[in-house]
């Protein structure tokens, strides 16, 4: 093959990908990310954990979801090392793959990370001694791992909160978590905004409201996403008009999240506006499942509800109505579920 240079210089506005994720209407949407919100991205969040060329990250979200680059660009970005897992790692199993690997930075989902915490407590292990730093990001993080995590003798290695959508390019803000936010009640903080990332607590009319107050996340920059592949009316629904920049043509990403501001200016994040949650990670959006279980040929009505379900985290219910005269039982309905939903 050649050794010169590749050809074809790519120019920041071009897309770098289209990655699907839930719609409101249970039809999956794709989003449409250009290489200069992704490029962002990789700077800022190389900056943000702070990667030097000997630290071994773990690549270990599917690579189907757009945070598995959260975990592969920015330690190749300085010169760091990738390590790209083969399968599913076991909680009880992750301090020896760490060891073996030599990592020192983990990009762990909270429910999962809560497993290997309750491991390490069980049986008085402490962490690997190559291990600097833990991302955590995709749901909320209990604040009893937190405090477990400091039990078991492990203050020295901090914890980063990350928060953001697809629709802002995987991370728009982030937190460092040490000692003493253990000891907020159940919200433990989403941070500031990241590099060339703006957030906003807005109210109706795109008001901001004021400190302490509950309002909606909205996000603005160089992560925002063009758009959706095809809807020009969500593109439009939730990319609105910025009227905070002064720049033509700046946009807000609407998040349909809720937060609120704390006194030192990080943000909590309070829970959703609408109907899309977050479920050991993956977006869920509950029309999509309602939708499905009206499908059954028995089933007249259904609603689906998050309901929290302590360490483990958010699990889904659903209510559901016969049709007249007929009947449906749950495992039915729970059989036809599994057929048209993920797990």
């Amino acid at each position: 093959q050649p050794k010169g240079r590749l050809g074809g210089a790519v120019l920041p506005n071009q897309l770098a990908y289209v990655v699907y994720t839930s719609g409101t209407t249970g039809v999956p949407k794709g989003v449409l990310v250009e290489h200069r919100s992704v490029v962002n991205h990789n700077q800022a969040i190389a900056r943000v954990l702070e990667l030097r060329p000997e630290d071994r990250v773990l690549q270990f979200t599917p690579l189907n979801f757009d945070a598995a680059g959260e975990e592969i660009y920015p330690p190749l970005c300085v010169g760091a090392s990738t390590v790209v897992r083969r399968e599913l790692i076991a909680a009880t199993e992750l301090s020896a793959v760490i060891e073996a690997e030599g990592l020192s930075v983990l990009s762990l989902p909270p429910a999962y990370m809560h497993q290997w915490v309750q491991h390490l407590f069980v049986t008085a292990q402490p962490p690997p001694a190559a291990l600097r730093l833990i991302m955590l990001g995709g749901e909320r993080i209990l604040p009893e791992t937190l405090a477990l995590w400091q039990q078991v003798g492990s203050e020295r290695i901090p914890w980063v909160n990350v928060y953001g959508p697809t629709e802002a390019t995987i991370t728009s803000a982030s937190s460092t978590l040490r000692a003493e936010v253990a000891l907020l009640d159940a919200q433990l903080p989403i941070g500031k905004p990241v590099a060339n990332a703006r957030l906003y607590l807005l109210g109706p009319g795109l008001i901001p409201v004021p400190q302490g107050h509950v309002g909606e996340i909205y996000i603005g920059g160089a992560g925002l996403a063009r758009g959706y592949l095809g809807r020009p009316e969500q593109t439009a629904e939730r990319f609105v008009p910025d009227p905070f920049s002064g720049e033509a043509g700046g946009r807000l990403y609407r998040t349909g999240d809720l937060g609120r501001a704390m006194p030192d200016g990080r943000m909590v994040f309070v829970g959703r506006a609408e109907s899309l949650v977050k479920i050991r990670g993956f977006r869920v959006e509950l029309g999509d499942v309602e939708a499905n279980l009206r499908r059954h040929p028995s089933v007249d009505g259904a609603v689906v509800v998050p309901v929290e379900d302590g360490a483990s985290g958010a699990k889904l219910w659903a209510y559901v109505t016969a049709k007249p005269t007929l009947t449906v039982t749950w495992p039915e309905v729970r059989n036809w579920l599994k057929s048209v939903v993920p797990d």
